[in-house]
Order: C-alpha cells, then structure tokens, then sequence
C-alpha cells in the first residue's frame, strides 16, 4: 500500500510519442528539463540500442552501453543524482 505522496514522482510530468514508418521508429520525448536533456537523451539512447541488440540476437550488458552513451552525450555517470 502507498502512502499519500509516495506514489507522487518529483520529476515533472513529460510526454513519450512513438512512430513507426516502415522499419524506422521515431522517439519523441517532451517536455524535458534543460538540466535533465543529455541524461535523458543517454538514457533513451542506451535503451534504444538494447532493444535493436536483442533483435539482432546479441545480449550486451546494459552497463556497457549505458557508459558508451553517457560519453556520447557527455553525461558524467559519477554526478548523476538519484
């Protein structure tokens, strides 16, 4: 059972908009914090490669594309808050 404001996130409410046109997806996620953009875009990014490494039979760690977005986007994993 949840407490009153447990269930509440502190993040503010943000939009997901898929589109497939043949074989290619489009992602749109709006609004998203300034702040909070490159971590946004490592995150979608790593989550994106593991679905097209699974389709492709490969089963990479999620940790390891998770920092190979995170120096793509210039995300510094050891700052990152909870």
């Amino acid at each position: 059972m949840f407490s009153p404001g447990e269930a509440e996130s502190r993040w503010p409410i943000s939009y997901l908009e898929f589109s497939l046109d043949g074989s290619q997806l489009t992602l749109i996620h709006r609004p998203i914090p300034e702040a909070m953009q490159n971590q946004t875009m490592m995150g979608w990014h790593t989550m994106l490669d593991l679905i097209a490494a699974g389709l492709s039979g490969e089963f990479p760690k999620r940790s390891e594309l998770f920092s190979k977005s995170a120096e793509l986007y210039g995300v510094d994993l050891q700052k990152l808050k909870a």
